[in-house]
């Protein structure tokens, strides 16, 4: 049975069963637009949750890296400490080895010269003597 048998149905019926009422439009509209709005809501606070929680952990990795950095500095301090000292120790020997044998050939001219010097002084001598013995 069809609408347009039914007498008792009128147009206006008809219509009103087909189109929700304006009351009905408004509030799926506004209930519409309140879990529109709800989920922006949600969106940005998930989205500030993540950018937080990013931010922690990009800080907590520079941390790590910031501690793991001195580690390896002080480790690599400590190492070239260990392998210089030696050296610098052997080095300051050499220097003072160096001083030491520079005194002592000083002492060696020193010496040579003051003999030298002394035979010099004993031939000046005897020249003269023979110069005054043959006068």
């Amino acid at each position: 049975m069809s609408r347009d048998d039914d007498p008792s149905l009128s147009e206006d019926m008809a219509s009103h069963e087909t189109q929700p009422s304006q009351e009905t439009h408004t509030i799926d509209t506004t209930s519409v637009q309140n879990l529109l709005e709800q989920h922006k809501q949600n969106l940005k606070r998930r989205r500030r949750q993540r950018n937080e929680a990013i931010k922690v952990a990009h800080t907590a990795r520079m941390e790590g890296l910031g501690k793991a950095y001195e580690r390896a500095k002080t480790q690599y301090q400590e190492t070239v400490r260990a392998t210089q000292r030696p050296k610098l120790e052997r080095l300051l020997h050499l220097i003072k080895k160096k001083r030491e044998v520079k005194v002592s050939i000083d002492d060696c001219v020193s010496q040579k010269e003051a003999a030298f010097m002394g035979t010099v002084d004993k031939i000046m001598l005897a020249a003269d003597a023979r110069s005054a013995a043959m006068e």
